[in-house]
């Protein structure tokens, strides 16, 4: 079992002992996912010769963007053009 889900089914053990009513949706892998509320995080941005920069600030994914579980190889998208506004 991935340590991701294990973690999310350890915090749902112990919030259902402590006898609050939390509710653990566990998304498999590979599932997207509609962002409720925007997230600040560090991104990786694929540079014209393939290779991943982690960017040094923190970037503003906002709300509704999707999320997916992309594996590395085969269907991860092609270095995009920058636009600037």
């Amino acid at each position: 079992m991935p340590k991701m889900q294990i973690q999310l089914l350890a915090a749902s053990v112990i919030a259902s002992m402590s006898g609050c009513a939390s509710t653990v949706i566990l998304v498999p892998p590979g599932t997207p996912v509609q962002l409720a509320e925007p997230v600040k995080a560090h991104v990786f941005v694929v540079q014209k010769d393939g290779t991943k920069i982690k960017s040094s600030n923190r970037v503003e994914i906002p709300a509704g963007w999707w999320a997916a579980d992309v594996p590395e190889t085969g269907i991860a998208p092609a270095a995009a053009p920058l636009r600037f506004k």
